[in-house]
């Protein structure tokens, strides 16, 4: 079977389906049906066939799969907000970080960023539902992103189109290798997928081991032995969930000086982050053990631990109170919609 018949049995359809189950989260490769499916639309328009038709056809089915997809993770999280974004750290082989480098791209860049996010491996699955709880408007999360996924599929179909006939050497070559071929194909995706969650292991192996769980920081507190409590979540996630443990203070975890100024490294110091499984936390931890620190405590849980075992949290802050001011300005550089539902744009 060439590759021209194999794609046009499946046509328009097999690139929605696959650009869907990708921006879903399912790890398909979803770059090469869109590179399939451009050479298929080369060889085709060779044969005599209608080129303009069938490339508009499959890039308006790439872009609706992508989009709805997407939409669906923006509703999640414009609905439950840090839930959401804490199941994909769940459920992600990349490193609990992931959620922290999107957040750090919505710093600089705003809404804009999903023009990029199908480009940069992991970041797509994170960035929709961090828009939506985020409470970016529809219109506007809509327009980014459907903008980056045509970018993105246009650069599938376009490969595809440029190499048709090397690809379709290929595909004839494979077709007489016979099904081992696909046996092969299908072991090293296997294979790929447990090198990541492997890569996750190892990694969260090399965090610091000592952990304490809300009890214990509860039973601290009542008893009057009160620890150092740091709240290393980022700006952007103590905006979508405005509370903490009582007595917590803000820190940076990529700048630790304020810590090692402003604490007393011979005092029990509790870290706590929004990571399932307190990567952030960890890291800060191991850091202030090296700088000194007698007792850096990752809270096990993190602050749905805390949370979950009915302990009390203090309100800190809503949207209404990041509207004007410098703050506003750093934080929403773009057009959001308020919890009442009034538009509003930083000045």
């Amino acid at each position: 079977m060439s590759l021209a018949e194999l794609s046009l049995r499946s046509g328009w359809l097999f690139v929605f389906l696959s650009v869907f189950v990708t921006s879903v989260g399912i790890p398909v490769p979803a770059i090469l049906a869109l590179i399939m499916a451009g050479a298929t639309i080369q060889l085709t328009h060779m044969a005599g066939g209608q080129m303009w038709l069938s490339l508009v056809a499959t890039f308006a089915a790439a872009v609706t799969g992508g989009a709805l997809a997407d939409a669906i993770w923006f509703y999640a999280g414009r609905t439950y907000g840090h839930r959401t974004l804490n199941l994909i750290c769940r459920l992600s082989l990349s490193k609990d970080t992931c959620v922290k480098r999107a957040e750090r791209l919505w710093g600089y860049w705003g809404p804009p960023v999903l023009l990029s996010t199908r480009f940069i491996p992991g970041l797509s699955l994170v960035s929709t539902p961090l828009a939506g709880a985020m409470r970016v408007k529809w219109s506007t999360f809509l327009f980014y992103d459907c903008a980056g996924t045509a970018a993105w599929s246009a650069v599938g179909l376009g490969i595809g189109m440029t190499f048709a006939t090397q690809l379709e050497a290929i595909i004839r070559m494979f077709h007489r290798l016979g099904r081992a071929t696909v046996f092969a194909v299908l072991a090293a995706l296997v294979v790929c997928v447990i090198h990541r969650w492997y890569g996750r292991r190892r990694f969260a192996a090399t965090l610091e081991k000592s952990r304490i769980s809300a009890q214990a920081v509860h039973a601290m507190i009542q008893d009057g032995r009160v620890p150092a409590i740091l709240d290393v979540r980022s700006s952007y996630k103590r905006l979508i969930d405005p509370v903490v443990i009582p007595g917590a203070k803000f820190a940076n975890d990529h700048d630790i000086q304020p810590i090692l100024a402003n604490y007393d490294p011979a005092q029990t110091t509790v870290i706590y982050c929004s990571c399932p499984n307190e990567v952030s936390a960890a890291l800060v931890a191991s850091a202030l053990r090296k700088a000194g620190f007698r007792d850096p405590l990752p809270l096990s849980g993190g602050l749905e631990a805390w949370r979950a075992a009915g302990f009390p949290v203090e309100t800190t802050s809503s949207f209404e109170n990041f509207q004007g001011g410098k703050s506003s300005s750093f934080l929403y550089p773009w057009p959001i919609q308020c919890a009442e539902g009034q538009e509003q744009t930083s000045q």
